[in-house]
């Protein structure tokens, strides 16, 4: 009995494996704001879902896509992890320039990923988004 009850926790474990594929095998998704945060250095929360974003990551022509700003950028594929939580991580040099790095998780049949601004001494401010993405 024992050794059924550890045969069925293996492929429990490793079943999320086994179906877990890089974001990139899917021909596009599109990644909605569902958390947009404005933090002082402070604590205080100064807003919350004040702004929103949809980014959509068109795979099959390697293009992405964001309302901010009607940008647009060229996506670069560069790992692939597979753990409890498998990362995509992938680089987007956007049209303006500006290049982001993202870890997109994929979770719960979704892929989740989070960015912020980091600290800023002369406003004291953190902004920070996370998005879901189908």
């Amino acid at each position: 009995m024992n050794n059924l009850k550890f045969a069925i926790l293996i492929y429990l474990f490793f079943s999320n494996f086994a179906q877990a594929t890089p974001v990139w095998e899917n021909k596009n998704i599109i990644c909605k704001t569902f958390l947009h945060t404005i933090i002082h250095e402070t604590g205080y929360v100064e807003e919350i879902n004040s702004s929103s974003n949809i980014i959509t990551l068109d795979f099959e022509n390697n293009k992405a896509m964001s309302g901010y700003g009607n940008s647009t950028g060229f996506i670069k594929y560069l790992d692939y992890q597979l753990g409890a939580d498998p990362v995509s991580m992938l680089r987007i040099d956007w049209d303006s320039g500006f290049i982001q790095y993202y870890e997109i998780i994929h979770k719960d049949n979704g892929f989740y990923f989070s960015g912020s601004s980091g600290y800023n001494d002369q406003d004291g401010l953190i902004y920070s988004v996370h998005y879901k993405c189908n």
